[in-house]
């Protein structure tokens, strides 16, 4: 395997439409984070984001290239679809790749499962819950919940629904729920580095075939209650960041709002709305299907990955002790970057 390896920016015209076209020929590789659009994107905001063009253009990879030649996911933490886009008979191994983009490794967390090459790579797999809206009845298969809740905040208040918000404002009150959020629950906030305020920005603004912004929002007259970025490739559409007014917990705005952006989407051309990994309660109430990722590395992995995997391991059950939460913090500033 031959690869030429450079800076997203440095990618042609010419070899963004190939990418485009190879994405095309299969529904697994239509996620808007397995496109040149969202490498470039990326490429805009980190300067260590690379694309790889496999056998002049049979394929296409992209990541991040870290001190020591350590190779991550293009996007860090933020990418919820990992891969390589290629015509069906190019020949790879995760190594051969790992090789031929001139890394001494690399680990991955959201990668395609469907993808033969990499089973020997994956270490754990998970669900990522979608639903195919072509097998969608919203009568039927909508949450019995949701409905309650959209009819209970219609009799209350004055709800309004937005597809798409353009508007500043809205990204930052949903970056500040976000944010709130993270301190409640311990999460490591991302918005910590100032790369990944830049690169929700710039994906908000997106508006490519392969990647743009929807800022889906809910309102209550005049005050947003609920909002969620999502990204659009084509007629796939991936929810990646929802946040709501926590005073305003008791009404579910959230709820609410998944449930009109699903009725929403088949007039804006979607026909599959992905959740992205993770079985959280509302993720379940609405799928009717899902795709599987992996996670793992290939190649050997750092000394202190394991007591890491322990420090995630704790955060999930609740059990975390200070120990462990310092191993988390700095697993994902390190993941982050």
């Amino acid at each position: 395997m031959h690869a030429d390896v450079g800076h997203p920016s440095e990618l042609s015209a010419e070899q963004a439409a190939r990418w485009r076209a190879l994405q095309r020929r299969s529904p697994l590789l239509g996620s808007p984070f397995l496109g040149p659009s969202f490498a470039q994107v990326v490429g805009a905001e980190r300067s260590d984001a690379r694309v790889a063009v496999l056998n002049d253009g049979a394929g296409f990879f992209a990541f991040h290239r870290s001190r020591g030649r350590i190779g991550s996911p293009l996007g860090r933490t933020l990418a919820d679809y990992q891969g390589v886009v290629a015509q069906p008979d190019l020949a790879w191994t995760p190594e051969q790749l790992t090789h031929a983009c001139g890394l001494r490794s690399y680990a991955f967390d959201h990668v395609l499962a469907s993808q033969a090459q990499w089973q020997s790579a994956i270490a754990a797999r998970e669900p990522s819950p979608i639903v195919d809206l072509a097998r969608f009845d919203a009568e039927k298969d909508m949450p019995r919940e949701s409905r309650q809740k959209a009819r209970r905040l219609a009799r209350d208040g004055e709800p309004r629904f937005v597809w798409h918000e353009p508007g500043a404002a809205a990204l930052a009150t949903l970056v500040e729920w976000k944010r709130r959020q993270y301190a409640r629950t311990g999460v490591y906030d991302i918005f910590a580095h100032d790369w990944v305020a830049g690169l929700v920005s710039r994906l908000h603004r997106a508006a490519e075939p392969d990647l743009a912004g929807v800022l889906a929002c809910l309102y209550d007259g005049e005050d947003l209650i609920a909002a969620q970025l999502a990204l659009v490739a084509g007629a796939v559409m991936h929810l990646w960041m929802p946040a709501y007014d926590p005073d305003r917990a008791d009404q579910s705005p959230g709820l609410v709002l998944q449930r009109e952006i699903l009725l929403a989407a088949p007039a804006h051309g979607v026909t599959v709305v992905d959740f992205g990994k993770g079985t959280d309660g509302y993720k379940g109430r609405f799928a009717n299907g899902t795709i599987e990722v992996g996670a793992g590395s290939v190649q050997s992995a750092a000394p202190w990955r394991a007591a890491a995997a322990a420090a995630r391991a704790s955060v999930q059950a609740g059990t975390r002790t200070r120990l462990q939460g310092r191993i988390y913090r700095a697993e994902r500033r390190a993941q982050v970057g």
